[in-house]
């Protein structure tokens, strides 16, 4: 189950001018029906998306393998987009990977809403809404642009950490991403963590300044 922002598809219109000039948001979701089901599901299906408001003429569905093809290529078509316009910025995307409980997944659409609007910077929302899991991806025009987007991504991470959420559901740590392990687990759990990675990698040539900052380590290599 995927979710598109009226920015991700506003992304998507020179592609697919078919996409419904009145949309605010779109949903694509896909699950696998059991034949005796499928009359039911769909009119579950049906019946939900009324009762939110779908434009239901204008929706689209996908029966045959070729058809669900196309709605995938839909969807991942809009990071092909954003890189096409970060080409032009020569700029590189500010990208979240959060997630957050399910009590508070609406409170974090909300602040990424408001915090995005009130930024004024060009940016664009989608991802995985069936797990709380949306990538917000920020895109600077220029560096002053960049550094408000750092900015962001902070604020935005210290909130989600607030609400008992992950600064990495899916993309790992890395290094842009370690500062904030310590405010998720706390320093004792972060120590058991590197002697873990000390029994595994003695030597501390893997991933080096990944994940944990060269100071928690010690000697070693360079990698």
């Amino acid at each position: 189950m995927e979710y598109l922002d009226s920015r991700s598809l506003q992304l998507l219109r020179e592609k697919y001018p078919q996409i419904p000039s009145k949309s605010g948001a779109a949903i694509f979701f896909e699950q696998e029906i059991a034949g005796d089901l499928e009359d039911s599901m769909t009119n579950r299906w049906l019946e939900l998306c009324q009762s939110h408001n779908a434009l239901m003429d204008q929706s689209w569905f996908a029966a045959t393998p070729a058809e669900q093809g196309e709605f995938r290529q839909f969807r991942y078509a809009i990071p092909v987009a954003v890189n096409e316009l970060l080409h032009q910025y020569h700029q590189t995307k500010v990208g979240t990977d959060f997630a957050v409980p399910n009590a508070s997944y609406f409170d974090m659409l909300k602040s990424y809403q408001q915090t995005m609007r009130d930024s004024g910077l060009t940016y664009c929302i989608f991802g995985h809404i069936g797990e709380n899991h949306l990538h917000i991806n920020i895109l600077p025009k220029n560096e002053e642009e960049s550094l408000k987007a750092w900015t962001i991504y902070h604020q935005l991470a210290k909130r989600v950490i607030g609400w008992g959420g992950t600064i990495s559901a899916e993309h790992g740590v890395g290094k842009i991403r370690r500062q904030f392990l310590q405010e998720m687990f706390g320093m004792a759990a972060i120590k058991e963590m590197v002697e873990i990675k000390k029994r595994l990698d003695p030597s501390g040539v893997l991933g080096r300044g990944n994940i944990f900052p060269e100071g928690f380590l010690g000697g070693g290599g360079h990698g």
